[in-house]
């Protein structure tokens, strides 16, 4: 952890929950790890695409050392934006900045959650 709380990594493979992954963005990236799946809500003059602003199934994350997810790297996020197409989607975050677990109070102002009513 960081001296402010933060996770400095998290290997999605091993900690489960929801994770609010930040940048120097007002986008964030928000990774359900229990239903492998992204949310990407945008900020305010960030670029706009099919998938935002709802969850997504997440195909993968890359770089990856195992599954992690490092402060100080950009991530590749691969997501199926249409599970009934032929294509996916892809974003390339920021250098992250903070990594943190979502608290009830954050996530129930989220949208619901894949294969989940809250």
């Amino acid at each position: 952890m960081t001296a402010s709380g933060g996770w400095e990594m998290v290997d999605l493979d091993v900690f489960g929950g929801v994770w609010a992954i930040r940048s120097e963005s007002s986008t964030v990236y928000y990774v359900d790890a229990d239903m492998r799946a992204l949310l990407r809500q945008t900020g305010k003059g960030s670029s706009r695409g099919p998938a935002d602003n709802r969850w997504v199934p997440l195909l993968r994350v890359s770089p990856l050392v195992g599954n992690a997810v490092r402060i100080g790297e950009r991530h590749k996020y691969v997501f199926d934006f249409k599970p009934d197409g032929v294509h996916y989607g892809w974003w390339l975050q920021r250098p992250v900045t903070a990594i943190e677990r979502v608290g009830a109070d954050e996530l129930a102002g989220l949208p619901p959650r894949l294969g989940r009513h809250t």
